[in-house]
C-alpha cells in the first residue's frame, strides 16, 4: 500500500530543487554526467540521481535497493541539507511507467527534459508540468509539441538545434560526416546536454 504522507513529503521536498529529467534516449547517462560536471564546474551544488546509485556535489552513495518512496524521500532530504539547487534524474523508464515519480515530482517540476521515443507517452501522462524542453529529432512530433509547449528542440542530421524561449533562437552546428560511431554518438550527446545548459541559462563556453 502506498504511503500518501510519505508522497506528500516528497513533494514538499521535491519543491526545493529545479529538476531536470533525462529519459528514453540510450545515451541518457552520458548526458547526465556532462550535465552534472559542468554544474559542478559552475560551483553549483548537484545531485545526480541514476539507477543504482546517486551524486551529491562530488560524493557518489550506492544504492544496495531498487528505488521506491522512502528510498527516494531520503536522498531529497540529504539533497536539502547540503543545500542542493539542482537534481538530475536520469533512471530506466519502468521508475516513469511504475508511476514512482508521476506521483512525486511531476506536478511540480521547473524543468523537465524527455528525449526519445518515450517523449509521446510520456507527455500525454504527464498533465500538470510547468515548463518543458523536449528534445527530438523527429519533426512531425515536433510540430505537434511545439503548438502545445513554448520549449522544443529539434535536433536534424546536422547536429543544428534551436531553442525556442523569450523570442530568443540560440543556435549550435557541428558536422557529423567526418566521426565515427563513438565520436558522434559523444557529440551527440554533448549536443544535447548544451541545449540542457543553456535552457537553464548557463555560460556554455568552457564546456567539458
Amino acid at each position: 500500500m502506498i504511503d500518501k504522507k510519505l508522497i506528500k513529503e516528497n513533494k514538499k521536498l521535491a519543491k526545493n530543487f529545479k529538476i531536470i529529467l533525462i529519459m528514453g534516449y540510450k545515451y541518457k547517462n552520458e548526458i547526465a554526467h556532462i550535465v552534472y560536471k559542468n554544474l559542478i564546474k559552475s560551483n553549483e551544488k548537484v545531485l545526480l540521481l541514476k539507477n543504482n546509485g546517486y551524486y551529491i556535489n562530488k560524493k557518489y552513495y550506492k544504492l544496495n535497493n531498487n528505488l521506491n518512496y522512502e528510498i527516494l524521500n531520503n536522498i531529497l532530504k540529504n539533497a536539502k541539507e547540503k543545500d542542493v539547487k539542482y537534481v538530475i534524474i536520469c533512471i530506466n523508464n519502468s521508475h516513469i511507467k511504475n508511476n514512482l515519480l508521476k506521483k512525486i515530482n511531476y506536478n511540480i517540476m521547473s524543468i523537465c527534459s524527455f528525449i526519445g521515443d518515450d517523449t509521446k507517452y510520456v507527455l500525454k501522462e504527464i498533465k500538470k508540468v510547468k515548463e518543458v524542453l523536449v528534445l527530438n529529432n523527429d519533426e512531425k512530433y515536433s510540430k505537434i509539441f511545439r503548438k502545445k509547449y513554448k520549449n522544443v528542440i529539434t535536433i536534424g542530421n546536422k547536429g543544428t538545434y534551436e531553442i525556442d524561449r523569450f523570442n530568443k533562437t540560440f543556435e549550435y552546428e557541428y558536422n557529423l560526416y567526418h566521426l565515427n560511431t563513438n565520436e558522434t554518438n559523444l557529440m551527440y550527446s554533448k549536443t544535447i546536454a548544451i541545449a540542457i545548459l543553456v535552457y537553464i541559462g548557463f555560460d556554455i563556453s568552457y564546456l567539458i
